[in-house]
């Protein structure tokens, strides 16, 4: 399959800078909640790996594009990662005690982001929870503002990725995908500037 993902120079440079702030608090609630060993799923450069790694957690980050990953393992060599689809992760059941899927659910067809969650249900130990930040529908004047901001970085994206998302945010966005898989909201932030949403949660009948 050809690798359609960013250049990985383009992604650091344009798209890293404004999800900085997002992926230090992802490494935050790592911590707290006590998710290492943790993995991250469609990690593209590696950074949020480099922030749990500097916190003494130990994380993983997979991505089926060798592009990107060669770019990760040269800026970020302490972190192991390996290259291989989300939906197929190439490790034991249970192995981990959170997942990270940090905008890696709305460029995915509907059927793959089905998939992707009952991975992660499979890799996560008892109790264990994942940590999403995606695309939710504006809810004040400030995320309308951010929803045209993340409209206009959408629509470079070439056609299925473009599609796939306008198909997620006609599906609710994030909390509805949440809600329609079985996930209890441990804790969530709104991210109006990224019309977006980071949230904490954990599979309902773990409780």
């Amino acid at each position: 399959m050809k690798d359609l993902s960013l250049s990985p120079l383009i992604y650091e440079w344009a798209i890293e800078p404004l999800l900085r702030g997002i992926k230090r608090k992802v490494a935050q609630l790592v911590s707290r909640y006590d998710l290492s060993p943790v993995l991250d799923l469609c990690c593209g450069t590696g950074k949020q790996g480099h922030f749990i790694n500097l916190a003494g957690n130990r994380i993983c980050g997979l991505d089926r594009s060798f592009r990107m990953l060669s770019y990760a393992r040269k800026k970020h060599p302490d972190v192991p990662f390996i290259c291989a689809d989300a939906a197929c992760v190439p490790c034991r059941s249970g192995v981990f005690k959170g997942i990270i899927l940090s905008y890696a659910l709305h460029e995915k067809p509907e059927k793959i982001r089905h998939e992707i969650l009952k991975e992660c249900r499979r890799l996560l130990s008892p109790g264990g929870k994942i940590i999403f930040v995606d695309y939710e529908n504006p809810w004040n004047r400030l995320s309308r503002f951010g929803g045209l901001l993340t409209w206009l970085i959408e629509r470079t994206a070439r056609g299925d990725h473009y599609k796939n998302s306008r198909q997620f945010l006609t599906k609710g966005g994030l909390r509805s995908f949440i809600r329609k898989h079985g996930l209890f909201e441990v804790k969530s932030y709104d991210l109006a500037l990224g019309c977006s949403r980071l949230v904490v949660t954990q599979f309902s009948s773990d409780f």
